[in-house]
């Protein structure tokens, strides 16, 4: 069981995951982003030693749940969730930079420079990974055997067009995700 004993008293994680769940439920998110939302926080409580304001703290795991690239498109802003949660959006903002970091969760642009965001323990940021890792060890041999030299932002640009047209991704994020897979390649 999840309950972590704090200076300032218990979290109790399985609690705080049901009364999220069934608030989402409540609100109508779908399934997806209910579960992403849930995990967002389960990963988030369990890093932490206390939690101010809980009720704050889900408003941001929805917010950033709805947000993710796979969920494109989303009209909804942060003023948004925090009047279905009657929450000033300053403290759902404070909350969802507070998840962001502490999760290492990855912010990127479409085209109007909106913001979404990018789990990278999700399922898409993983093929991503998997997917520029093993084109670099290719071009890596290709390299060796003389075959070709590599160029990283072209590959960069290849593999952003790749994940792009299967969809994986939408176009929209195209220019941020080439600069996510450019680090990959690089190795940071």
């Amino acid at each position: 069981m999840s309950i972590i004993n704090t200076e300032k008293g218990f979290l109790n994680i399985p609690s705080i995951l049901k009364k999220a769940y069934i608030k989402g439920i409540r609100l109508g998110l779908d399934d997806r982003t209910l579960i992403r939302s849930l995990i967002v926080l389960h990963r988030y409580l369990n890093k932490v030693s206390w939690v101010k304001d809980t009720e704050a703290l889900m408003c941001a795991a929805f917010y950033i749940a709805d947000r993710f690239a796979i969920n494109y498109p989303s009209s909804f802003k942060v003023e948004d969730f925090g009047k279905l949660f009657d929450i000033k959006p300053s403290s759902v903002k404070w909350y969802v930079e507070k998840i962001i970091k502490r999760l290492n969760i990855i912010t990127i642009r479409d085209f109007k420079g909106h913001s979404y965001y990018l789990d990278p323990e999700s399922f898409e940021f993983k093929l991503i990974e998997s997917l520029s890792k093993k084109i670099l060890e290719e071009n890596k041999i290709k390299e060796l055997v003389g075959i070709m030299s590599i160029d990283i932002d072209m590959l960069a640009d290849h593999i952003a067009d790749y994940v792009t047209s299967t969809r994986i991704i939408s176009s929209v994020f195209k220019y941020s995700l080439r600069g996510i897979i450019y680090k990959i390649l690089c190795g940071k």
